[in-house]
């Protein structure tokens, strides 16, 4: 990807190229020789791939900029007449409107389809008519002013600059507000994309005005010169002028013409043809469905009060979950189903966010039962609720959009959390059977690319084509950008949870060898082909390399490099949440499990009030 092609960049580009595009669409429907009906005709042609998007209130507006440009240029063709009529010596009769039958039926044609997308236009575009009407309106002022006027070679040039200002000043707002783009530039306005600082990212933006009325000027001087040989041609009998010539001419405007309806056609066409939605099939009974019906109801239970309690009573929280023994019975119920995330791909889908809460309930109940057991060295009975909570978050990556994957991975954090408190406790058959659990559940999760595809699909047809817009320009330009964007969020928050899985199944292996053998591995070769079939690679390793291992004295140290790729030697950044970087706003520090769960140190008066109870 080219690295100057930032978002802001790529907007002015479309903004400038679609504003000379329909300039030299509007001068050439008001100047040319060819029959009114085939202008239209042409103009319909090009404007109706907008039909399709749909972007009713684009078409309207470029619509009414064209329509605003006619009457502008023909009332100018008209006052000229009148002068010439007013200036001669001649008498000359005035001309009259006369309309043929033919004329007639062409013009019934043309209401015909004009009503017919009239009808289908919906009410919330109706109810921004000010909207696009002025756009329109400011659309036609610019274009209208700087044939008019501003190329006008018979004003003097005092004029016409003070026309071609004019023409900027409308350029402006309609390039940015008027074609109905103001969407798009709301939106990135607000989110630091491009790494472009603030001021030279708002001169930009206001050069789009400056730069389409200078390369629309250019266009409409080639368009010009190109009339004039047709009108030339036309009065030559027989055509023996036509020829080579002209022919520079000709080509300079269509090398010009392509450059120029290149972005707006590309752009049309991503917005025609969004992604396609694949097809899903939802079970019934449906494990997740299920699993959030029961964490709706007992979120809010005594359980998940007691665990989130500072410090945690474990004689109290053990009775209570005790005596609600019957939802434990029924989440493990709900784990024989199989799972479906089911999605919406329109706003009716915020509607089901509900489901959200009852699922990180179900984890709070298993993270609950599992630090009881924990506490109680019930390692049996730990191990097993430490499968159901890595089953949880297996349930939650089937399916569903980002915001469902990061429940999910913060689901599997949870899991990884509880049963690295345990692994120290566990003998070497437990390790191995919690080592088989963890890969098998690693082996179970669907790729992050299946996220991000139905999260683009639902960008696209849940926010109209502003929010498809968007997604296509921010697409395009994302390989070489920095800042925030929520797909790269996402990667790195599946990159986060990889890498926590796979330091926690060489916990398990380093612990199961260390007890067979009474010292840890010298080097993480040493635990294949035994304990592992391979070495786990680091997410975060540009070079696709292992996760790092060292001895400290008799410690074992386990690592990754972290976001920053960098590798610090173990050297871990404060962790604060699941999205963490450094305090100076870059990604830093390495990624060790003993100091990403371990727990806060208790103030004074928590260790106070804990040694009394003891």
């Amino acid at each position: 990807m080219l690295s100057w092609l930032t978002t802001d960049v790529a907007i002015v580009l479309l903004l400038t190229t679609t504003f000379v595009f329909l300039g030299m669409l509007s001068v050439w429907a008001a100047k040319s020789r060819q029959h009114w009906f085939v202008r239209m005709a042409v103009v319909f042609a090009i404007l109706a791939p907008l039909l399709a998007i749909p972007a009713y209130d684009l078409f309207l507006a470029f619509a009414i900029a064209l329509a605003f440009t006619w009457l502008m240029i023909l009332l100018q063709y008209v006052v000229r007449a009148r002068r010439k009529r007013q200036e001669s010596s001649v008498p000359t009769p005035t001309p009259k409107l006369a309309f043929s039958l033919r004329s007639i039926l062409l013009a019934m044609a043309v209401v015909a389809v004009a009503l017919a997308v009239l009808i289908h236009v919906p009410n919330e575009v109706w109810q921004i008519w000010p909207f696009w009407f002025a756009g329109g309106m400011m659309l036609g002022v610019a274009y209208s002013a700087l044939v008019n006027f501003g190329l006008n070679t018979r004003l003097r040039w005092y004029y016409r600059i003070q026309f071609i200002l004019l023409s900027v000043l409308a350029a402006c707002p309609a390039s940015m507000f008027g074609a109905g783009l103001i969407a798009l530039i709301g939106v990135n306005a607000s989110n630091a994309l491009t790494g472009i600082s603030p001021p030279f990212r708002f001169l930009l933006r206001c050069s789009v005005g400056i730069v389409s009325t200078a390369v629309l000027a250019v266009g409409l001087i080639l368009l010009d010169l190109t009339t004039r040989d047709e009108a030339a041609a036309l009065k030559d009998t027989p055509r023996t002028r036509l020829p080579i010539t002209r022919l520079p001419k000709y080509a300079a405007l269509g090398v010009f013409l392509a450059l120029v309806a290149l972005p707006p056609i590309v752009t049309v066409w991503e917005l025609a043809h969004p992604l396609p939605i694949p097809a899903e099939s939802i079970p019934k009974p449906n494990g997740v469905i299920e699993l959030a019906e029961i964490g709706d109801k007992a979120s809010q239970s005594n359980i998940v009060t007691l665990y989130e309690a500072e410090p945690i009573d474990f004689e109290r929280l053990a009775a209570a979950i005790e005596a609600d023994r019957a939802v434990y019975d029924k989440i493990a119920a709900a784990f024989t189903h199989s799972s479906w995330i089911p999605v919406i791909y329109d706003n009716s889908n915020f509607n089901n966010m509900g489901h959200l809460t009852g699922r990180r309930g179900v984890a709070r109940l298993l993270a609950a039962k599992s630090a009881v057991e924990i506490n109680a060295g019930k390692w049996d009975d730990a191990f097993h609720t430490h499968c159901q909570l890595l089953r949880t978050g297996e349930l939650m990556h089937q399916g569903g959009f980002a915001i469902d994957f990061l429940v999910a991975t913060a689901i599997d954090s949870m899991a990884y959390q509880q049963i690295y408190k345990s692994v120290n406790s566990l003998n070497p058959q437990q390790c191995r059977a919690m080592l088989k659990e963890l890969l098998a559940s690693e082996g179970q999760r669907h790729g992050i690319e299946d996220v991000l595809y139905r999260e683009h699909i639902f960008i696209q047809r849940s926010m109209g084509w502003p929010g498809h817009l968007v997604e296509f320009i921010e697409r395009i330009c994302r390989l070489d950008q920095t800042g925030w964007q929520i797909d790269r969020e996402v990667v790195h928050v599946h990159e986060r949870t990889q890498a926590l899985a796979r330091l926690l199944i060489l916990k398990l292996a380093i612990r199961a060898f260390q007890l067979d053998h009474g010292s840890p591995p010298a080097s993480l070769t040493g635990l294949v082909p035994e304990y592992l079939s391979t070495i786990p690679l680091d997410p975060f390793d540009p070079a696709g390399g292992p996760l790092r291992y060292k001895l400290n004295g008799d410690h074992p140290v386990l690592y990754s490099v972290g976001r920053d790729q960098d590798d610090d030697g173990g050297d871990h950044a404060p962790a604060t949440n699941i999205l963490e970087t450094a305090k100076d706003g870059s990604p830093d520090g390495d990624l060790d499990l003993e100091k990403e769960f371990a727990e806060d140190e208790p103030s004074a008066d928590e260790a106070t009030t804990t040694q009394a109870k003891s």
